[in-house]
């Protein structure tokens, strides 16, 4: 843990030198989303995102890595795999995202499914975003339901992008509740810290590249 915070502290320090703007990133468990609960927000085509986290509980590490593809402008494709993880994700599974719906002034919808590689059964989950209006920086709901794997059952997360490069996310997975920041170095670095059930460390470091 002071492994984390040592090197979440220096890339903080690194960033005020570094200018660039958000753009998607992958959630702990490789999909885009916030921490743990997935966004309707999928990868456009031609983008490749590669991450890696580490989270650091009770019972164990929580250590991992991702790989995500934008195949269209509506659906996602990627392989995360973690080790260690205390009952949270263990093991390497696929998973992918569709885009439903996309009525921007609305909201958006996606649905996805997360395929366990080992023993464990597969998951569904449908998502719906929607951006809060009149508000001064932007802020965006997500809401949706989830039937295994780390959102099973009812989840929810709000994204407030405080600046350009910095957004501040809450969110229930459907069994904790987590908060964290994301500092976008340049459009295509990002780094997230997240507390975990509000007392477990995690970092997570990503990078997208276009094609």
């Amino acid at each position: 843990m002071r492994r984390l915070l040592c090197s979440f502290v220096l890339l903080m320090l690194f960033a005020v030198c570094c200018i660039g703007s958000a753009s998607a990133a992958p959630s702990y468990a490789g999909y885009t989303g916030l921490l743990f609960v997935p966004s309707a927000e999928t990868l456009q085509e031609g983008e490749l995102q590669l991450a890696a986290q580490s989270i650091d509980f009770d019972l164990g590490n929580f250590n991992g890595f991702s790989i995500s593809y934008g195949i269209t402008d509506i659906w996602e494709l990627g392989i995360a795999n973690a080790t260690d993880g205390p009952g949270v994700m263990d093991g390497a599974s696929l998973n992918s995202k569709y885009s439903i719906l996309q009525a921007n002034d609305l909201f958006n919808l996606a649905a996805g499914i997360i395929i366990p590689l080992e023993d464990s059964s597969t998951g569904l989950y449908g998502v719906i975003s929607h951006e809060l209006r009149g508000t001064e920086n932007q802020v965006v709901i997500h809401a949706g339901y989830g039937t295994g794997g780390i959102v099973d059952g009812f989840f929810a997360g709000v994204d407030a992008v405080l600046s350009p490069n910095l957004n501040a996310m809450l969110e229930y997975d459907s069994n904790n509740l987590n908060a964290g920041a994301r500092y976008h170095f340049t459009e295509r670095f990002s780094a997230t810290a997240g507390l975990f059930n509000l007392s477990n460390l995690g970092l997570q470091l990503a990078y997208l590249h276009s094609f």
